[in-house]
């Protein structure tokens, strides 16, 4: 079943503007990297990368939260199930990971219809060859095959 924002789930405009007015959310922002040395940095810890299935501009599963993680995943029509996945996905269709740089990455796995990264910022459609990454950053969408779609988000770190 789609999931879709109700006007009992959106703030109203005078909800937000009391809240942004009484101060919420408003905390100090913790530090993204430290440095044991000077001019040393460390890269700071990356987030939770989140794949949040769409189809015909409706949500229609819970995100599923991958851990950053040279290693990463396998997804495909065995990996991840039910919800959103259709026929033209692959048994293991893609390998995503994170390095140790925090940057997201995905490459396909010789799939049958291919995986394709569309820019969030551009729209510019990347089509992952095998054996080669493309990059994932939060506003991206992720295709699998012809018809299944995720959107690309990140999570909240450890806090």
């Amino acid at each position: 079943m789609p999931f879709a924002l109700t006007p009992a789930l959106v703030p109203s405009r005078a909800s937000r503007r009391a809240h942004a007015t009484r101060g919420g959310d408003t905390s100090t922002p913790r530090s993204l990297s430290t440095s044991s040395v000077a001019g040393e940095h460390e890269v700071a810890p990356a987030h939770p990368l989140g794949l949040l299935c769409v189809q015909n501009g409706y949500v229609v599963s819970v995100p599923r939260w991958i851990q950053p993680s040279e290693e990463g995943v396998e997804i495909g029509a065995l990996a991840t199930g039910e919800g959103g996945i259709t026929d033209d996905v692959s048994a293991r269709h893609a390998h995503i990971w994170c390095d140790a740089q925090n940057i997201w990455h995905v490459e396909d796995l010789s799939s049958t219809n291919g995986t394709v990264v569309v820019n969030g910022a551009t729209n510019v459609c990347i089509q992952v060859e095998p054996g080669r990454s493309a990059q994932l950053n939060p506003g991206d969408e992720l295709r699998l095959g012809e018809s299944t779609t995720y959107a690309i988000l990140l999570g909240v770190g450890a806090l």
